[in-house]
């Protein structure tokens, strides 16, 4: 009998470890979300929330999700009160695990614009453009212009230039306060010679085209 046990005993674990093993992580897509955008290990989906306020028209939430864990992240809220506050973002996948965010808030003659980088495979926010709202820039706050590089970097303009050149890079001001910086723009594929980021200063005839590796 000792025996017998000790052999039945051995299989249930080996069946048990082998259902662990197989088990599936969480759907990114549990509890209604919608599915806009995937990339490799990455998945952005949209879900609703319920409303705050009786002022609130419309609440849903951006998140960002690794499938090999199903774990998800918040990477923006879009809350409209009607036509006073309209809530809008742009997600761009870079290497199959970082998220770049572009979320802007419209309402009346008031703009405003907020960027982030996230590492969706640890669940992190990396870098953000949040020097920009230092600038006393009117009824426009926030970036003119992002571009999202690999390995988490992030390169922002604002009347400068700011580029955090991977995840864990410190921030290097490219262009000073007070330059016309507009048109971003990174070559990702450029047959080996690496990553390559762009940009004008100035604007119309007389905008100066600059680049930089990074």
């Amino acid at each position: 009998m000792p025996r017998v046990f000790a052999v039945t005993t051995a299989l249930v674990l080996a069946l048990t470890g082998s259902a662990q093993a197989t088990t599936k992580p969480p759907s990114c897509t549990r509890g209604h979300a919608t599915l806009e955008q995937s990339a490799a290990g990455v998945r952005i989906v949209r879900i609703k929330v319920k409303r705050q306020s009786k002022q609130e028209t419309r609440h849903e939430n951006v998140l960002a999700c690794w499938t090999a864990t199903g774990r998800r992240m918040t990477i923006a809220q879009e809350v409209d009160f009607g036509l006073d506050n309209i809530a809008s973002t742009r997600v761009e996948i870079v290497q199959g695990r970082y998220a770049g965010v572009v979320e802007t808030n419209e309402g009346g003659v008031s703009i405003g614009v907020a960027a982030r980088v996230y590492d969706v495979k640890r669940r992190r926010l990396l870098h953000d453009a949040s020097a920009c709202d230092k600038l006393d820039r009117g009824d426009y706050a926030g970036p003119d212009d992002v571009a999202f590089l690999d390995d988490g970097g992030l390169a922002f303009a604002c009347d400068q230039l700011v580029l955090y050149r991977s995840a864990k890079a410190p921030a290097e001001q490219l262009e000073p306060v007070g330059t016309d910086v507009r048109q971003l723009a990174v070559s990702h594929y450029s047959n080996g010679f690496g990553q390559r980021l762009f940009w004008t200063d100035g604007d119309g005839v007389d905008a100066l085209a600059k680049s930089t590796d990074v």
